[in-house]
């Protein structure tokens, strides 16, 4: 039982390096995924970032996103690299704070209900606010830590307010995201293959709210987070969510000199947002190579 992972990163060597890191030394099953990137680079700076991880992780396989063909096709083509049982996607601001295995009953109930869209690795029953958005968010009903991610009607929801019973909002409605959320491989690259054409990863998310996978209403949750979005920079200037404040550049200038992001507070990490702000710690292996 394996994973096909598709991991979007832009200008950020550092935190890619610090994802894959945080990943593969808590999930045993790491070296049996096809662990693909699609990076994208503003600077020859960058691109010696990004050869330092090429080289940290040479399992890794790395593509450019160039003219060569679309944002879509790119995509398409390393989902399609390798087949595996499963898929999901990553983006370089994702750090793993648990270790799990495909064996685990979240992944067994997406095995047996294909009324389940996926397993949302990011999700639990704690979270209930939304950092970029600065809403409550409560946790709509659960069972066995799966939920509807589809919202009730208005006036149904309205009544149920009254007594304390909310649907999906935030993160709780998000059926297919770039956060870990982890599907059947042929269902989902299937599905991929019907949407628009897009230009960038920006709208990515967007189309994914447009188009749901059909008839899939449930999600399936660990009892506490295996990963989390640190937001501790930006890349794009559409952006407008809080950040720790730091530039992509100080970031890499570090990371060429030798020093690396920890991830080591963070592990079993207990927390109400799938995104938090945090102030980045460093150190310096003896060993690291350097650009």
């Amino acid at each position: 039982m394996s994973i096909a992972v598709v991991i979007f990163s832009k200008n950020r060597p550092a935190q890619l390096d610090l994802l894959l890191r945080s990943w593969s030394e808590q999930v045993a099953e790491w070296p049996d995924f096809a662990v693909s990137v699609l990076c994208k680079s503003t600077a020859p700076e960058f691109d010696r970032g990004y050869q330092i991880v090429k080289r940290t992780f040479p399992t890794v396989f790395f593509q450019a996103e160039d003219d060569s063909r679309s944002f879509m096709g790119h995509v398409r083509s390393l989902m399609e690299r390798e087949e595996r049982e499963l898929f999901h996607f990553l983006a370089d601001e994702l750090v793993f704070l648990r270790g799990f295995t495909t064996r685990d009953e979240p992944f067994q109930i997406l095995r047996r209900r294909r009324d389940v869209a996926a397993v949302a690795l990011r999700m639990s029953p704690r979270i209930n606010y939304s950092q970029p958005l600065d809403w409550k968010t409560p946790p709509p009903p659960h069972r066995g830590n799966m939920w509807t991610w589809q919202p009730r009607s208005v006036w149904i929801d309205r009544v149920t307010r009254l007594f304390g019973v909310h649907s999906a909002m935030g993160d709780w409605r998000m059926q297919i995201n770039v956060d870990g959320n982890t599907f059947r491989y042929r269902q989902i690259v299937d599905h991929f293959k019907t949407l628009p054409e897009i230009r960038g990863l920006n709208a990515l998310e967007t189309e994914f709210i447009r188009h749901p996978l059909p008839n899939a209403p449930y999600l399936v949750c660990y009892p506490e987070s295996r990963l989390i979005n640190l937001a501790l920079n930006r890349v794009d200037q559409h952006s407008h969510y809080p950040y720790a404040g730091h530039t992509a550049e100080q970031f890499n200038e570090r990371f060429l000199a030798g020093e690396r992001l920890s991830y080591t507070t963070l592990v079993g990490l207990q927390h109400n947002a799938c995104h938090i702000i945090v102030e980045p710690e460093w150190f310096r292996p003896a060993d690291a190579p350097r650009g």
